[in-house]
């Protein structure tokens, strides 16, 4: 989700140095993804490691910034970054990219945190509309 947040945050702003900014830490934050995402390409083959990592995606993971920040923030920031239609095929291709992982072929925790995100956000909409104006 970071990678994918910094890219949709440079997408986003005129701001010519932020942007590059937000491209280098994506570019970085990318190694990063690499390397965990391929450890756990090799360490989930078996199926205990499975059984387990799914356990802990459905009853343990929280977006970023939960438990640390209240609901509000966290929600205010889910809108931000995945509340519009790019957000939500960043969404998608998170949660397709982590159910290519073996024994996550179910995962779809991002699609859920952002719709139940944006559903609590529902009713203050057309608040947050200034939100998408990026210039």
């Amino acid at each position: 989700m970071t990678l994918e947040s910094y890219g949709v945050l440079a997408a986003r702003t005129a701001h010519p140095m932020l942007a590059e900014l937000l491209r280098r830490l994506a570019k970085d934050e990318r190694r990063h993804f690499a390397f965990y995402y391929n450890m756990a390409s090799e360490h989930l083959v078996p199926r205990p490691a499975q059984k387990l990592t799914t356990w802990v995606m459905k009853h343990i993971w929280m977006p970023v910034g939960t438990g640390t920040r209240s609901d509000g923030e966290v929600d205010w920031m889910i809108h931000f970054i995945l509340g519009d239609a790019r957000g939500e095929q960043v969404a998608a291709r998170i949660d397709t990219t982590l159910g290519k992982l073996p024994g996550l072929e179910w995962f779809d925790r991002v699609k859920r945190s952002r719709q139940a995100s944006l559903g609590r956000l529902g009713a203050l909409a057309p608040s947050l509309a200034c939100l998408y104006s990026y210039e």
